[in-house]
């Protein structure tokens, strides 16, 4: 299972039409995928779950995420224990060392770090 952010989702989707006319819509699958991630990762904690392989797809630039709300996404999920591969590793770690920092520091410190990215 493979979750996009906007820059992602456009890039693949982004011309893309269905015969009825109508085009793919980034919220809906936003909302989607947010909802069906934390939804596994609570399933995870009542059972060994091995299927299916997830993997968080996020566009970079200059060493960053270029969405920020999926950055800040993905290593809140990291932070909840969840497990899928991320094909950003480098921001991926990043964000999830300042997030899981500034947990440790308390919420404002939380707030700073977000701010920051």
């Amino acid at each position: 299972m493979a979750y996009y952010d906007r820059y992602y989702f456009e890039s693949l989707f982004g011309e893309f039409v269905f015969p009825d006319g109508s085009r793919p819509h980034w919220e809906s699958l936003s909302w989607l995928q947010k909802r069906f991630m934390k939804w596994f990762n609570r399933e995870r904690t009542r059972t060994v779950l091995t299927f299916p392989v997830e993997t968080m797809a996020l566009l970079t630039r200059d060493g960053d995420v270029m969405d920020s709300e999926w950055g800040d996404f993905t290593a809140e999920m990291y932070a909840e224990g969840h497990s899928f591969f991320c094909r950003a590793v480098a921001a991926c770690v990043t964000r999830f060392r300042t997030t899981v920092s500034a947990i440790r520091s308390g919420r404002a410190a939380y707030r700073r770090a977000r701010r920051a990215c």
